[in-house]
């Protein structure tokens, strides 16, 4: 078969190594090149947002929608805890061996 009669083919691969996303595209013979098409992250970078004050602080910045929280967990932050780590949980404990809980998802 010819290459111009070759049937192009897109392959997404949904692979998370390392924390980044990547995917290919190109004809059944050759291989996908990767290309970077988004990053996960495990915490907040930077000085960490502002916060309400009381005992249950709210974030005044949007968190990301997806990120590797703790435990490996991949899902949508709930909390940036005082180091800065996301937490994908709402429940007792949340941060308890990262300083505590800094702000809450609003």
């Amino acid at each position: 078969m010819k290459h111009e009669e070759r049937v192009r083919t897109c392959r997404t691969l949904a692979v998370l190594l390392l924390g980044v996303i990547v995917a290919g595209c190109g004809d059944a013979s050759a291989p996908a090149s990767p290309t970077v098409i988004g990053s996960t992250s495990n915490s907040w970078t930077g000085t960490l947002p502002n916060r309400t004050t009381g005992t249950r602080p709210v974030c005044q910045v949007p968190l990301p929608a997806t990120a590797v929280c703790l435990n490996d967990l991949n899902g949508t932050p709930q909390a940036i805890c005082q180091d800065g780590r996301y937490s994908c949980a709402s429940d007792a404990g949340v941060c308890s061996a990262h300083g505590g809980v800094y702000c809450w998802r609003n």
